[in-house]
Protein backbone atom coordinates (compact mmCIF):
# COMPACT_ATOMS: atom_id res chain seq x y z
CA UNK A 1 0.00 0.00 0.00
CA UNK A 2 1.39 3.42 -0.90
CA UNK A 3 1.38 6.56 1.19
CA UNK A 4 -1.11 8.20 -1.15
CA UNK A 5 -3.54 5.36 -0.52
CA UNK A 6 -3.27 5.86 3.24
CA UNK A 7 -3.87 9.62 3.20
CA UNK A 8 -7.43 10.71 3.95
CA UNK A 9 -9.46 11.89 1.02
CA UNK A 10 -10.37 15.54 0.97
CA UNK A 11 -9.11 18.95 0.10
CA UNK A 12 -5.34 19.48 0.27
CA UNK A 13 -3.97 21.56 3.11
CA UNK A 14 -4.15 25.30 2.58
CA UNK A 15 -1.69 27.97 3.64
CA UNK A 16 -4.08 28.80 6.51
CA UNK A 17 -3.98 25.16 7.62
CA UNK A 18 -0.19 25.23 7.64
CA UNK A 19 -0.12 28.57 9.49
CA UNK A 20 -2.50 27.18 12.11
CA UNK A 21 -0.34 24.07 12.47
CA UNK A 22 2.77 26.21 12.83
CA UNK A 23 1.09 28.31 15.53
CA UNK A 24 -0.12 25.20 17.39
CA UNK A 25 3.34 23.64 17.24
CA UNK A 26 4.90 26.91 18.40
CA UNK A 27 2.64 26.96 21.47
CA UNK A 28 3.48 23.34 22.23
CA UNK A 29 7.22 24.03 21.95
CA UNK A 30 6.91 27.13 24.14
CA UNK A 31 5.13 25.03 26.77
CA UNK A 32 7.83 22.39 26.63
CA UNK A 33 10.55 25.02 26.99
CA UNK A 34 8.83 26.37 30.11
CA UNK A 35 8.63 22.89 31.58
CA UNK A 36 12.30 22.25 30.81
CA UNK A 37 13.25 25.56 32.44
CA UNK A 38 11.29 24.54 35.53
CA UNK A 39 13.05 21.20 35.63
CA UNK A 40 16.43 22.93 35.27
CA UNK A 41 15.62 25.11 38.28
CA UNK A 42 14.56 22.09 40.32
CA UNK A 43 17.72 20.21 39.38
CA UNK A 44 19.83 23.23 40.36
CA UNK A 45 18.05 23.34 43.73
CA UNK A 46 18.64 19.63 44.27
CA UNK A 47 22.31 20.01 43.37
CA UNK A 48 22.68 22.79 45.95
CA UNK A 49 20.99 20.64 48.60
CA UNK A 50 23.22 17.70 47.72
CA UNK A 51 26.30 19.89 48.02
CA UNK A 52 25.12 20.97 51.48
CA UNK A 53 24.46 17.39 52.53
CA UNK A 54 27.88 16.31 51.28
CA UNK A 55 29.57 19.10 53.21
CA UNK A 56 27.69 18.24 56.42
CA UNK A 57 28.47 14.55 55.98
CA UNK A 58 32.15 15.34 55.52
CA UNK A 59 32.15 17.44 58.70
CA UNK A 60 30.39 14.71 60.68
CA UNK A 61 32.77 12.06 59.37
CA UNK A 62 35.76 14.19 60.34
CA UNK A 63 34.27 14.80 63.77
CA UNK A 64 33.66 11.08 64.30
CA UNK A 65 37.23 10.31 63.21
CA UNK A 66 38.52 12.81 65.77
CA UNK A 67 36.42 11.19 68.50
CA UNK A 68 37.77 7.74 67.59
CA UNK A 69 41.36 9.02 67.49
CA UNK A 70 40.95 10.73 70.85
CA UNK A 71 39.58 7.51 72.37
CA UNK A 72 42.47 5.52 70.89
CA UNK A 73 45.02 8.00 72.26
CA UNK A 74 43.36 7.78 75.67
CA UNK A 75 43.49 3.98 75.59
CA UNK A 76 47.10 3.97 74.44
CA UNK A 77 47.97 6.45 77.18
CA UNK A 78 46.30 4.15 79.72
CA UNK A 79 48.35 1.21 78.49
CA UNK A 80 51.58 3.20 78.81
CA UNK A 81 50.88 4.02 82.43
Amino acid sequence: MTLMQQLPRGAPATRDDLDALEQWLGHRIDGLELRIDGLDQRIDGLAERLDGLTERTDLKTESMANVVLAALHEQIGGLSS
